[in-house]
């Protein structure tokens, strides 16, 4: 499935977000602590499978990814 990690500005944060699939928009939220990866992938496409558009993101300052830019 073609996913693209990208960063978005939201007010004065920078948020690093992964959209799968296309449709009617589900954020997934994790715990204050939790980055993006404890969304796991599998998960995010079965999702969009049935015509999501799934969004799971980095908790602000969890930022796992972006610590790998």
């Amino acid at each position: 499935m073609d996913r693209t990690a990208q960063l978005v500005d939201v007010g004065p944060a920078r948020l690093d977000v992964e959209p799968y699939g296309a449709g009617e928009p589900l954020l997934l939220l994790a715990g204050t602590s939790c980055s993006v990866d404890w969304w796991r992938p599998e998960l995010c496409e079965a999702l969009a499978a049935h015509g999501l558009l799934v969004i799971r993101y980095d908790q602000r300052h969890t930022a796992a990814r972006a610590a790998r830019r």
